[in-house]
């Protein structure tokens, strides 16, 4: 993160390499939600969020994340945005949707999950 705040405050600066956002950075974080999501299995139904503290923490912080986006797109139309900064702060606000599904199967043993606008029974990990 503070590499990407780096990149983003830094467009218009001559920064050395490594202190831009390069693919092996996004690469990391891809390799991270990979692992995260091995120990998840797969979702078919939407989470429902907040679970508890530290799931709901994540679901905000994503949430944020995401308001990020569109901002730095449009602000890339203006000043010279390093393109890699734009997929990473995609992927980390996955990244964040992952931990808070795995904090919630971790603290609570089970999701909430939504289909058609109704709960349907808590999937637990297996």
């Amino acid at each position: 993160c503070f590499k990407l705040m780096t990149d983003i405050s830094h467009t218009n600066i001559e920064l050395e390499e490594n202190q831009r956002i390069r693919e092996e950075d996004i690469k990391k974080v891809e390799k991270n939600i990979d692992e995260i999501w091995s120990y998840i299995g797969s979702l078919r139904n939407f989470v429902i969020p907040g679970q508890n503290e530290v799931s709901s923490s994540l679901h905000v912080c994503r949430a944020i994340c995401r308001e990020i986006e569109p901002l730095l797109v449009k602000a890339s139309k203006e000043y010279n945005i390093n393109k890699l900064a734009l997929i990473l702060i995609n992927r980390i606000s996955d990244l964040l949707f992952s931990l808070a599904v795995k904090t919630d199967l971790l603290i609570n043993k089970k999701l909430n999950l939504i289909k058609k606008n109704k709960k349907i029974r808590s999937r637990k990990r297996k």
